[in-house]
């Protein structure tokens, strides 16, 4: 994701569709999708962020074909201080 988006980038497409056509192929199985922030914004931003993300993938793995029921959506913020390059 670039930095304060949600949305998939096109060249991050095909990897979700392979992930998703690998869940497929395994229909016993939970997908745990799990949505990431860093600790630049504020913790309130960061926990929105990190879920929309999350949701835009299991979204994605949905529309593949992945049964909804069959994933785990969650979401986690980074620890600490960012430092600057």
């Amino acid at each position: 994701f670039r930095t304060e988006e949600a949305g998939i980038r096109p060249e991050d497409a095909a990897p979700i569709a392979q992930f998703a056509a690998l869940a497929n192929g395994s229909p016993g199985a939970i997908v745990h999708v799990t949505g990431f922030a860093d600790p630049r914004g504020t913790p309130r931003y960061n926990s929105a962020l990190a879920a929309e993300r999350a949701r835009v993938v299991a979204a994605r793995l949905v529309a593949a074909g992945v049964p909804a029921e069959r994933l785990v959506v969650g979401s986690e913020v980074a620890a600490g201080t960012p430092t600057e390059a």
